[in-house]
């Protein structure tokens, strides 16, 4: 597959293939290109076949673009401007780049940019309620109150010098830029210049995947001087996504910040109180309060069970259970049990409590209709702004449905260990702690190959030169 064949077959002969040809005259190089994948999506895909820890792109940090740099660290030839250092780092990013658009060195990596993508700070109330999310809502008013107080900001800054600092832009300039700093910087520590958020050319065109194909990484022992790699996290066939992880963010927070809501998002979460649980349940759930009311039991839990935990797919957070138990301990009901079964009753019934309470959450996100589907065929009725935020609410109805499943089923097998009078809960205590401990999965948890490797080899890697003729690295 020739880079050549794919640009001009995607009409980006003048933007990606200028940016490669400047990655390439600052002496790094690459094996990837930008095409569609297998699913149809565009980014960057594999152009040759690759093993598990090649080098797919080399960048020097010469020509990536920067945020200042922080105490006795060296600059960079791509940094933000002095005058910018006492801003925060993503609008030093921001002004960065737009100092940058009339100097040629770095023209045609900005041109390879695309329109900015769609976000919420730019929807109006009546598509902000589609995503179901108060607290998303909230968020993307105070973003548009905070990037004009960082307009201004940028504004005083530059012209402070008397010449305005080469930046001359409007406020919906500067928040455009911004949307690219939220959807296209990395974050990397360097050894000498500390750790440093970038921009990085054709890097930033690598799709978001909860399972990606590739990691980039700081290496210092490239044959170009200091540079960001991206190198294979599994073996790749030659059209093969090479995706990387943007994040272990909710769904709301992507469509925040980066436009889009995955399509499979492990770390999505509803967050909810222990009271917020016990709130939503019907009356012949909830049972019999304790001597004084669930108010006055929930004020009485310890200070760490009382915030906002979360909702995940694979499991409720470890503190709503413990937090559940600690109630229904004290009802009447359970002091009645016998002493060995109690804490495994209260277990049980925490469990099959998040159940029922993922249902009536369920029902109020749903609005009224029946099933998701009906409102899965609203968004082809909605603009690409209304479309983002009913994903972020279909998202949420998901996680739920999926944490209605599982809990319903291990309700049920805490039920049936306690009618046959096992103490230990036949093993479904155990299988409940296996859940959390997936629903604590990280980010940095999602390369299972590069996992197996040696941390001596993978080390090595950056303090290596790569020969991108012989496709192998040299000692």
């Amino acid at each position: 597959m020739a880079a050549g064949v794919v640009f001009m077959s995607l009409g980006l002969a003048g933007t990606a293939a200028s940016v490669l040809e400047m990655v390439r005259a600052a002496g790094g190089g690459a094996s990837v290109v930008i095409g569609v994948d297998h699913a149809g999506i565009r980014g960057l895909v594999a152009g040759c076949p690759a093993q598990l820890g090649d080098v797919l792109l080399e960048v020097p940090l010469a020509i990536c673009l920067a945020d200042c740099a922080a105490g006795d660290a060296p600059d960079l030839p791509g940094s933000a401007p002095a005058w910018a250092a006492a801003l925060p780092w993503n609008v030093q990013l921001a002004a960065n780049a737009l100092s940058r658009r009339a100097d040629a060195r770095w023209r045609a990596f900005l041109a390879s940019w695309p329109a900015p993508p769609v976000l919420p700070k730019d929807c109006e109330l009546e598509e902000l309620v589609l995503a179901g999310d108060a607290s998303l809502q909230r968020q993307a008013d105070e973003a548009c109150f905070w990037l004009d107080e960082q307009y201004w900001a940028v504004r005083a800054a530059a012209e402070a010098l008397g010449d305005g600092g080469g930046v001359e832009a409007t406020a919906a300039e500067f928040s455009e830029a911004m949307a690219h700093v939220w959807s296209r910087c990395l974050k990397l520590t360097t050894d000498a210049y500390g750790v440093r958020r970038f921009l990085v050319p054709l890097l930033d065109m690598a799709n978001h995947d909860a399972t990606p194909t590739a990691l980039y990484a700081y290496a210092p022992g490239a044959a170009c001087g200091p540079a960001i790699r991206l190198h294979a996290a599994r073996a790749l066939a030659p059209g093969d996504p090479v995706s990387i992880t943007y994040g272990a963010h909710t769904s709301a927070h992507f469509a925040l910040y980066y436009g889009f809501v995955p399509r499979v998002n492990p770390f999505d979460r509803v967050d909810i109180t222990v009271g917020g649980i016990l709130g939503v349940l019907p009356e012949d759930v909830l049972g019999d309060p304790p001597d004084g009311g669930w108010e006055a039991a929930i004020a009485a839990l310890p200070q760490e069970l009382q915030g906002e935990f979360g909702l995940k797919a694979a499991a409720p957070a470890e503190e709503l259970i413990k937090g559940l138990c600690l109630l229904f301990l004290r009802t009447p009901k359970m002091a009645q049990e016998e002493e060995g079964m109690r804490n495994l009753a209260a277990v049980a019934r925490s469990v099959r409590v998040v159940a029922v309470a993922c249902t009536q959450i369920r029902e109020m996100l749903l609005c009224g209709l029946d099933t998701e589907d009906v409102l899965r065929q609203k968004l082809g009725e909605l603009s690409e702004r209304g479309s983002l935020l009913l994903e972020v609410r279909l998202s949420r109805l998901s996680l739920l449905s999926e944490l209605h499943e599982r809990m319903e089923r291990l309700a049920g097998e805490f039920e049936d260990a306690m009618d046959k009078n096992m103490p230990d809960g036949g093993g479904a205590s155990q299988k409940l702690l296996d859940m959390q401990s997936e629903a604590k999965r990280d980010a940095t948890d999602c390369y299972p190959e590069l996992d197996r490797l040696p941390v001596d080899e993978m080390a090595s890697w950056g303090n290596l030169a790569w020969d991108w003729q012989a496709g192998k690295y040299v000692s």
